[in-house]
Protein backbone atom coordinates (compact mmCIF):
# COMPACT_ATOMS: atom_id res chain seq x y z
CA UNK A 1 0.00 0.00 0.00
CA UNK A 2 2.98 2.47 0.95
CA UNK A 3 3.85 4.75 -2.24
CA UNK A 4 7.52 5.80 -0.82
CA UNK A 5 8.78 9.01 -1.50
CA UNK A 6 5.52 10.67 -2.79
CA UNK A 7 7.05 14.60 -2.32
CA UNK A 8 9.53 16.20 -4.09
CA UNK A 9 12.26 18.47 -4.24
CA UNK A 10 11.56 19.06 -8.35
CA UNK A 11 8.62 21.93 -7.81
CA UNK A 12 11.02 24.41 -6.06
CA UNK A 13 13.42 24.36 -9.04
CA UNK A 14 10.61 26.22 -10.71
CA UNK A 15 10.51 29.45 -7.74
CA UNK A 16 10.89 32.63 -9.63
CA UNK A 17 11.75 34.39 -6.77
CA UNK A 18 8.69 36.81 -6.73
CA UNK A 19 8.65 37.08 -2.98
CA UNK A 20 4.50 37.19 -2.98
CA UNK A 21 5.21 34.11 -0.41
CA UNK A 22 6.92 36.24 2.16
CA UNK A 23 3.56 38.81 2.51
CA UNK A 24 1.69 35.80 4.22
CA UNK A 25 4.56 33.99 5.61
CA UNK A 26 4.10 34.47 9.35
CA UNK A 27 7.41 33.65 10.61
CA UNK A 28 8.69 36.09 8.14
CA UNK A 29 6.13 38.75 9.38
CA UNK A 30 7.51 38.30 12.94
CA UNK A 31 11.26 38.27 11.88
CA UNK A 32 11.71 39.89 8.33
CA UNK A 33 14.80 38.17 7.48
CA UNK A 34 15.14 36.14 4.18
CA UNK A 35 15.91 32.86 6.25
CA UNK A 36 12.69 33.30 8.22
CA UNK A 37 10.73 33.44 5.37
CA UNK A 38 8.77 31.11 2.46
CA UNK A 39 11.14 32.40 -0.44
CA UNK A 40 14.85 32.10 1.76
CA UNK A 41 13.87 28.61 2.90
CA UNK A 42 13.05 27.70 -0.51
CA UNK A 43 16.58 29.07 -1.83
CA UNK A 44 18.41 27.17 0.68
CA UNK A 45 16.60 23.77 0.52
CA UNK A 46 17.47 23.74 -3.50
CA UNK A 47 21.05 24.72 -2.64
CA UNK A 48 20.76 22.10 -0.05
CA UNK A 49 19.62 19.70 -2.59
CA UNK A 50 21.88 20.51 -5.17
CA UNK A 51 24.55 19.58 -3.01
CA UNK A 52 25.83 23.52 -2.54
CA UNK A 53 25.41 23.64 1.17
CA UNK A 54 25.58 21.20 3.96
CA UNK A 55 23.67 20.54 7.06
CA UNK A 56 24.13 23.82 9.37
CA UNK A 57 22.72 25.19 12.73
CA UNK A 58 21.47 27.77 10.20
CA UNK A 59 19.80 25.61 7.84
CA UNK A 60 18.34 23.63 10.74
CA UNK A 61 16.58 26.69 11.97
CA UNK A 62 15.29 27.66 8.89
CA UNK A 63 13.21 24.52 7.75
CA UNK A 64 11.99 23.62 11.51
CA UNK A 65 10.67 27.18 12.11
CA UNK A 66 8.15 27.05 9.38
CA UNK A 67 4.85 26.98 10.58
CA UNK A 68 3.49 24.74 8.28
CA UNK A 69 0.42 26.99 7.41
CA UNK A 70 0.82 26.35 4.02
CA UNK A 71 0.02 30.55 3.34
CA UNK A 72 2.86 29.91 1.00
CA UNK A 73 1.57 27.43 -1.10
CA UNK A 74 -1.92 29.29 -1.81
CA UNK A 75 -0.07 32.90 -2.66
CA UNK A 76 2.42 31.11 -4.28
CA UNK A 77 1.09 32.28 -8.45
CA UNK A 78 3.24 28.69 -9.70
CA UNK A 79 1.72 26.99 -7.35
CA UNK A 80 4.88 25.56 -5.77
CA UNK A 81 4.27 23.73 -3.03
CA UNK A 82 6.70 24.70 -0.64
CA UNK A 83 5.81 23.18 2.53
CA UNK A 84 6.11 19.55 0.69
CA UNK A 85 9.93 20.90 -0.08
CA UNK A 86 9.97 21.69 3.94
CA UNK A 87 8.86 18.08 4.60
CA UNK A 88 11.43 16.43 2.99
CA UNK A 89 14.00 19.01 4.34
CA UNK A 90 13.07 18.24 7.75
CA UNK A 91 13.31 14.33 7.06
CA UNK A 92 16.65 14.89 5.70
CA UNK A 93 17.97 17.05 9.07
CA UNK A 94 15.75 15.27 11.52
CA UNK A 95 18.82 13.77 13.48
CA UNK A 96 21.30 17.15 13.06
CA UNK A 97 20.43 18.49 16.49
CA UNK A 98 21.47 16.32 18.86
CA UNK A 99 19.72 18.09 22.06
CA UNK A 100 16.43 17.67 20.39
CA UNK A 101 16.62 14.10 19.72
CA UNK A 102 15.45 13.09 22.92
CA UNK A 103 12.87 15.24 23.00
CA UNK A 104 11.60 14.17 19.51
CA UNK A 105 11.32 10.66 20.79
CA UNK A 106 9.25 11.48 23.84
CA UNK A 107 6.71 13.04 21.62
CA UNK A 108 6.97 10.41 18.80
CA UNK A 109 6.10 7.97 21.47
CA UNK A 110 3.63 10.55 22.83
CA UNK A 111 1.53 10.42 19.36
CA UNK A 112 2.00 7.07 18.45
CA UNK A 113 -0.36 5.65 21.20
CA UNK A 114 -2.85 8.28 22.22
CA UNK A 115 -3.68 5.94 25.55
CA UNK A 116 0.36 6.56 26.71
CA UNK A 117 -0.11 9.59 25.98
CA UNK A 118 -3.26 10.30 28.36
CA UNK A 119 -1.46 8.33 31.32
CA UNK A 120 1.51 10.74 30.48
CA UNK A 121 -0.16 14.22 30.94
CA UNK A 122 -2.12 12.98 33.95
CA UNK A 123 1.60 12.59 35.37
CA UNK A 124 2.92 15.44 34.16
CA UNK A 125 0.07 16.75 35.65
CA UNK A 126 0.76 15.68 38.88
CA UNK A 127 4.67 16.38 38.78
CA UNK A 128 3.64 20.20 37.89
CA UNK A 129 2.25 20.86 41.29
CA UNK A 130 5.64 20.30 42.87
CA UNK A 131 8.14 22.84 44.00
CA UNK A 132 10.06 24.66 40.47
CA UNK A 133 8.55 22.11 38.33
CA UNK A 134 8.22 24.96 35.89
CA UNK A 135 11.89 24.71 35.00
CA UNK A 136 11.72 21.97 33.05
CA UNK A 137 11.18 21.83 29.66
CA UNK A 138 7.75 20.10 29.11
CA UNK A 139 6.64 20.55 32.55
CA UNK A 140 6.78 24.49 31.91
CA UNK A 141 6.02 24.43 28.23
CA UNK A 142 2.61 22.89 29.26
CA UNK A 143 2.13 25.16 32.54
CA UNK A 144 2.42 28.08 30.34
CA UNK A 145 -0.12 26.87 27.76
CA UNK A 146 -2.82 25.91 30.61
CA UNK A 147 -3.18 23.13 29.89
CA UNK A 148 -5.93 20.89 31.96
CA UNK A 149 -6.35 17.58 32.03
CA UNK A 150 -9.92 16.13 32.07
CA UNK A 151 -10.48 13.11 34.23
CA UNK A 152 -11.13 10.76 30.99
CA UNK A 153 -10.67 10.87 27.30
CA UNK A 154 -13.16 11.02 24.60
CA UNK A 155 -12.61 7.84 22.60
CA UNK A 156 -12.01 4.42 23.97
CA UNK A 157 -13.59 1.10 22.64
CA UNK A 158 -15.81 0.62 19.97
CA UNK A 159 -18.73 3.26 20.67
CA UNK A 160 -21.39 3.60 18.48
CA UNK A 161 -24.54 6.25 19.34
CA UNK A 162 -27.95 5.77 17.50
CA UNK A 163 -30.28 8.09 16.46
CA UNK A 164 -33.55 8.07 16.64
CA UNK A 165 -35.07 7.10 13.15
CA UNK A 166 -31.75 7.74 11.60
CA UNK A 167 -31.48 8.96 8.58
CA UNK A 168 -27.76 7.87 8.13
CA UNK A 169 -24.46 7.04 9.59
CA UNK A 170 -21.26 9.20 10.47
CA UNK A 171 -18.15 8.05 11.76
CA UNK A 172 -16.05 10.98 13.83
CA UNK A 173 -11.93 11.36 13.89
CA UNK A 174 -11.42 12.70 17.46
CA UNK A 175 -8.21 13.67 16.97
CA UNK A 176 -5.70 14.03 20.27
CA UNK A 177 -6.39 17.22 21.56
CA UNK A 178 -9.94 16.73 21.50
CA UNK A 179 -9.63 13.01 22.90
CA UNK A 180 -7.39 14.11 25.62
CA UNK A 181 -7.96 17.42 26.24
CA UNK A 182 -11.57 18.74 25.27
CA UNK A 183 -13.09 15.49 24.84
CA UNK A 184 -16.44 17.25 25.77
CA UNK A 185 -16.38 19.13 21.83
CA UNK A 186 -16.60 15.43 20.72
CA UNK A 187 -18.86 14.20 23.19
CA UNK A 188 -21.14 18.13 21.86
CA UNK A 189 -20.50 16.73 18.28
CA UNK A 190 -22.15 13.20 18.92
CA UNK A 191 -25.04 14.96 20.38
CA UNK A 192 -25.47 17.29 17.38
CA UNK A 193 -25.02 14.25 15.11
CA UNK A 194 -27.49 12.40 16.79
CA UNK A 195 -29.85 15.81 16.93
CA UNK A 196 -29.66 15.37 12.85
CA UNK A 197 -30.88 11.48 13.33
CA UNK A 198 -27.45 9.77 12.18
CA UNK A 199 -26.19 7.16 14.17
CA UNK A 200 -22.77 7.71 15.10
CA UNK A 201 -19.50 5.59 15.00
CA UNK A 202 -16.11 6.05 16.87
CA UNK A 203 -13.70 3.62 15.88
CA UNK A 204 -11.28 2.36 18.46
CA UNK A 205 -8.60 1.85 16.12
CA UNK A 206 -7.80 5.86 15.45
CA UNK A 207 -4.43 6.88 16.16
CA UNK A 208 -2.70 10.58 15.89
CA UNK A 209 -3.38 12.04 12.45
CA UNK A 210 0.36 11.70 12.05
CA UNK A 211 1.24 15.72 11.80
CA UNK A 212 3.51 16.03 14.37
CA UNK A 213 5.55 13.30 13.34
CA UNK A 214 5.74 14.50 9.54
CA UNK A 215 6.77 17.92 11.64
CA UNK A 216 9.36 16.19 13.05
CA UNK A 217 10.65 14.70 10.17
CA UNK A 218 9.54 11.20 11.14
CA UNK A 219 8.30 10.42 7.39
CA UNK A 220 7.97 6.44 8.04
CA UNK A 221 6.45 6.95 11.18
CA UNK A 222 3.97 9.15 9.72
CA UNK A 223 2.57 6.89 7.10
CA UNK A 224 2.65 3.73 9.18
CA UNK A 225 -0.03 6.26 11.14
CA UNK A 226 -1.75 7.31 7.88
CA UNK A 227 -1.97 3.57 7.41
CA UNK A 228 -3.03 2.47 10.65
CA UNK A 229 -6.12 5.35 10.24
CA UNK A 230 -7.12 4.41 6.67
CA UNK A 231 -7.66 0.53 7.88
CA UNK A 232 -9.41 1.72 11.03
CA UNK A 233 -12.30 3.69 8.86
CA UNK A 234 -12.15 2.38 5.88
CA UNK A 235 -14.93 -0.61 6.31
CA UNK A 236 -17.22 1.43 8.26
CA UNK A 237 -19.90 2.01 5.66
CA UNK A 238 -20.21 5.81 6.84
CA UNK A 239 -21.64 8.98 4.63
CA UNK A 240 -18.90 10.76 5.96
CA UNK A 241 -16.26 11.10 8.78
CA UNK A 242 -16.61 14.55 10.62
CA UNK A 243 -13.60 15.96 12.17
CA UNK A 244 -13.62 19.08 15.07
CA UNK A 245 -9.83 19.43 13.77
CA UNK A 246 -9.30 21.39 10.09
CA UNK A 247 -5.62 19.44 10.69
CA UNK A 248 -6.73 16.31 11.13
CA UNK A 249 -8.82 16.71 8.27
CA UNK A 250 -6.17 18.15 6.09
CA UNK A 251 -4.12 15.26 6.69
CA UNK A 252 -6.63 12.32 6.48
CA UNK A 253 -7.97 13.79 3.05
CA UNK A 254 -4.79 15.37 1.38
CA UNK A 255 -1.58 14.72 2.97
CA UNK A 256 -2.10 11.31 3.20
CA UNK A 257 -2.55 11.14 -0.37
CA UNK A 258 0.27 12.95 -1.55
CA UNK A 259 2.11 10.72 1.43
CA UNK A 260 1.20 7.06 0.49
CA UNK A 261 -1.19 7.79 -2.18
CA UNK A 262 -4.05 6.95 -0.48
CA UNK A 263 -6.93 9.22 1.91
CA UNK A 264 -10.04 9.16 3.78
CA UNK A 265 -11.79 11.30 1.37
CA UNK A 266 -14.98 11.56 2.86
CA UNK A 267 -13.44 13.11 5.80
CA UNK A 268 -15.68 16.39 6.29
CA UNK A 269 -14.64 20.05 8.62
CA UNK A 270 -17.83 20.12 11.13
CA UNK A 271 -18.76 23.37 9.27
CA UNK A 272 -18.58 21.69 5.68
CA UNK A 273 -20.73 18.98 7.18
CA UNK A 274 -23.95 21.43 8.27
CA UNK A 275 -23.25 24.33 5.20
CA UNK A 276 -22.46 21.15 2.68
CA UNK A 277 -24.91 18.56 0.82
CA UNK A 278 -25.79 17.44 4.18
CA UNK A 279 -27.44 20.42 4.87
CA UNK A 280 -27.61 20.44 8.61
CA UNK A 281 -27.68 23.87 9.30
CA UNK A 282 -30.67 25.03 7.95
CA UNK A 283 -32.78 22.04 9.28
CA UNK A 284 -31.28 22.81 12.93
CA UNK A 285 -32.32 26.70 12.27
CA UNK A 286 -35.83 25.55 10.94
CA UNK A 287 -36.62 22.69 13.75
CA UNK A 288 -34.44 22.85 16.75
CA UNK A 289 -32.98 25.91 17.67
CA UNK A 290 -34.70 28.33 20.02
CA UNK A 291 -36.14 31.43 19.78
CA UNK A 292 -33.11 33.84 20.31
CA UNK A 293 -30.03 31.27 19.55
CA UNK A 294 -27.59 33.76 20.01
CA UNK A 295 -28.49 35.25 23.77
CA UNK A 296 -28.07 31.84 25.03
CA UNK A 297 -24.38 32.57 25.09
CA UNK A 298 -23.32 35.91 24.39
CA UNK A 299 -24.91 39.59 25.17
CA UNK A 300 -26.72 41.23 22.29
CA UNK A 301 -24.62 43.85 20.62
CA UNK A 302 -21.60 41.83 21.14
CA UNK A 303 -18.58 41.48 19.12
CA UNK A 304 -17.19 38.17 18.15
CA UNK A 305 -14.34 37.75 15.29
CA UNK A 306 -14.28 33.69 13.65
CA UNK A 307 -10.10 32.96 14.32
CA UNK A 308 -9.68 31.01 10.53
CA UNK A 309 -6.99 27.81 11.61
CA UNK A 310 -4.55 27.91 9.06
CA UNK A 311 -5.41 24.31 7.62
CA UNK A 312 -8.65 25.42 7.56
CA UNK A 313 -8.03 28.14 5.18
CA UNK A 314 -4.84 27.02 2.94
CA UNK A 315 -5.62 23.33 3.51
CA UNK A 316 -9.69 22.42 2.66
CA UNK A 317 -10.41 26.48 1.26
CA UNK A 318 -12.89 27.00 3.95
CA UNK A 319 -13.97 30.53 4.74
CA UNK A 320 -17.26 31.09 4.12
CA UNK A 321 -18.78 28.08 5.72
CA UNK A 322 -17.88 28.92 9.57
CA UNK A 323 -19.33 32.50 9.13
CA UNK A 324 -22.34 31.35 7.65
CA UNK A 325 -23.29 29.39 10.29
CA UNK A 326 -22.57 32.00 13.26
CA UNK A 327 -24.37 34.71 11.05
CA UNK A 328 -27.35 32.11 10.58
CA UNK A 329 -27.60 31.79 14.66
CA UNK A 330 -26.94 35.52 14.92
CA UNK A 331 -23.78 36.72 16.24
CA UNK A 332 -22.43 39.99 15.30
CA UNK A 333 -19.57 39.13 13.55
CA UNK A 334 -16.88 41.51 12.79
CA UNK A 335 -13.74 41.25 11.12
CA UNK A 336 -10.64 41.96 12.61
CA UNK A 337 -7.67 44.40 11.09
CA UNK A 338 -5.68 41.61 10.11
CA UNK A 339 -6.21 38.07 10.11
CA UNK A 340 -3.41 35.67 10.35
CA UNK A 341 -1.84 32.49 12.40
CA UNK A 342 -2.34 32.26 16.07
CA UNK A 343 1.28 30.86 16.08
CA UNK A 344 0.74 27.86 17.99
CA UNK A 345 2.01 25.16 14.73
CA UNK A 346 2.22 22.11 16.86
CA UNK A 347 5.46 21.26 17.66
CA UNK A 348 6.06 24.29 16.18
CA UNK A 349 4.96 26.28 19.88
CA UNK A 350 7.28 23.43 21.78
CA UNK A 351 10.62 24.37 19.97
CA UNK A 352 10.16 27.99 18.95
CA UNK A 353 8.16 29.50 22.01
CA UNK A 354 8.98 32.95 21.31
CA UNK A 355 8.57 33.46 17.86
CA UNK A 356 5.00 31.60 18.93
CA UNK A 357 4.39 34.14 21.43
CA UNK A 358 5.26 37.39 18.90
CA UNK A 359 2.86 35.35 16.03
CA UNK A 360 0.20 35.66 18.88
CA UNK A 361 0.76 38.76 20.02
CA UNK A 362 0.30 40.04 16.36
CA UNK A 363 -3.36 38.40 17.04
CA UNK A 364 -4.15 39.35 19.97
CA UNK A 365 -3.36 42.97 18.71
CA UNK A 366 -5.71 42.38 15.72
CA UNK A 367 -8.61 41.26 17.53
CA UNK A 368 -8.95 43.58 20.62
CA UNK A 369 -12.47 45.02 19.19
CA UNK A 370 -14.06 41.27 19.84
CA UNK A 371 -16.03 40.23 22.85
CA UNK A 372 -15.27 36.67 22.10
CA UNK A 373 -13.42 34.54 19.68
CA UNK A 374 -14.62 31.38 17.74
CA UNK A 375 -12.93 29.27 15.71
CA UNK A 376 -13.06 25.63 14.76
CA UNK A 377 -9.67 24.10 15.88
CA UNK A 378 -8.64 22.83 19.57
CA UNK A 379 -4.96 24.26 18.97
CA UNK A 380 -6.02 27.26 18.02
CA UNK A 381 -7.90 27.54 21.32
CA UNK A 382 -4.84 26.19 23.17
CA UNK A 383 -2.75 29.05 21.76
CA UNK A 384 -5.21 31.63 22.23
CA UNK A 385 -6.26 31.02 25.42
CA UNK A 386 -2.93 30.64 26.71
CA UNK A 387 -3.13 34.54 27.04
CA UNK A 388 -6.36 36.12 26.45
CA UNK A 389 -7.81 35.36 30.39
CA UNK A 390 -10.88 38.36 30.13
CA UNK A 391 -12.81 37.27 26.65
CA UNK A 392 -14.18 33.65 25.75
CA UNK A 393 -12.13 32.04 23.42
CA UNK A 394 -14.60 28.95 22.45
CA UNK A 395 -15.09 26.16 19.06
CA UNK A 396 -17.70 26.60 17.04
CA UNK A 397 -19.28 23.73 18.02
CA UNK A 398 -19.69 24.86 21.63
CA UNK A 399 -21.87 27.41 19.97
CA UNK A 400 -23.98 25.12 18.03
CA UNK A 401 -24.61 22.55 20.72
CA UNK A 402 -25.50 26.05 22.85
CA UNK A 403 -28.24 26.71 20.84
CA UNK A 404 -29.99 23.49 20.39
CA UNK A 405 -32.95 22.79 22.50
CA UNK A 406 -32.28 20.83 25.19
CA UNK A 407 -34.59 17.99 24.62
CA UNK A 408 -33.54 17.28 21.21
CA UNK A 409 -29.99 16.15 22.26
Amino acid sequence: MRVENRYSFNDISDCVHCGKCKASCPTYIENPTEIMGARGRVALLRKFNEGEITATKRLYDSVFSCILCEACNKSCPLGIRISDAVYIGRKSLRNYDKKRLLVNHLIKLAFKNPFITFKLLKILKIISSLPRAENLYLIGHLKRLGITIPDSQFRGKTSVFRARNPRGRLAIFSGCVVNGIYPYYGRSLVNILNSLRYDVIIPPGEVCCGAPLLELGSEKDAARMAEINIEAFKNLNVEAVISLCPTCVHFIKNIYKRQIGDCIDNALDISQFLTGRFSGMPELSKDRLTENPAASFINPGSNCIYHDPCHSKFGLNIYEEPRNILKMLGLNLIEPDESGCCGFGGTFRLFYEDLSEGILQNRLESYKKADMIITSCPNCILQLKSRLKDRNVIHIIDIIAGVIKKNDV
